[in-house]
Order: structure tokens, then C-alpha cells, then sequence
């Protein structure tokens, strides 16, 4: 019993912690300063696998044609015309 006491003290003094850390603004999360790279590798990561996992099942358009193209500029609406982009 005195394991499982023990285990919950320290998950919720974890999180006390994460929280603490999260409003405490000490992280700088400005675009203008670089990440650590233990973030940097920790934020690809979790971009590379969450782009996998959602991405499943989805098939690559076929983007041979204008129709595509076409229907995009009219539903982007003014001022988006396929000249502007050299189409």
C-alpha cells in the first residue's frame, strides 16, 4: 500500500510541476529564439508520426489536370486568378 501512495505523490507532484513550468513562462516559445535540440528532435517527431498516422488511408489527387486547379481558384474567389501565378 505504502508503493502505491508513494506512486500517486509522485504523479501528482509531477504535475504540479508541469503545471508550475507551463504558467510560470520561464520557456521561451518566441519564433525568434531557437529550440534546444532535444525539442527540436522532440517536436519533428511528433509531427512526422502524427501526419503518418492521420494521413492513412488517404490517396494522392491526380493533379495532371486544370479542373482541380480551376475549381480552387473559383472557391478561393477574387482577386485568385490562375494568371496571377503564371497558369
Amino acid at each position: 500500500m505504502k508503493y502505491v501512495w508513494a506512486v500517486i505523490i509522485l504523479v501528482l507532484v509531477l504535475i504540479a510541476g508541469f503545471l508550475l513550468f507551463m504558467y510560470s513562462g520561464i520557456y521561451n516559445v518566441a519564433a525568434t529564439a531557437p529550440h534546444s535540440p532535444l525539442v527540436e528532435w522532440t517536436l519533428a517527431t511528433i509531427s512526422d508520426h502524427s501526419i503518418g498516422a492521420h494521413a492513412k488511408g488517404i490517396k494522392e489527387p491526380n493533379l495532371s489536370g486544370h479542373a482541380d486547379l480551376d475549381e480552387g481558384f473559383e472557391l478561393a474567389g477574387a482577386g485568385f486568378e490562375p494568371a496571377t501565378f503564371g497558369l
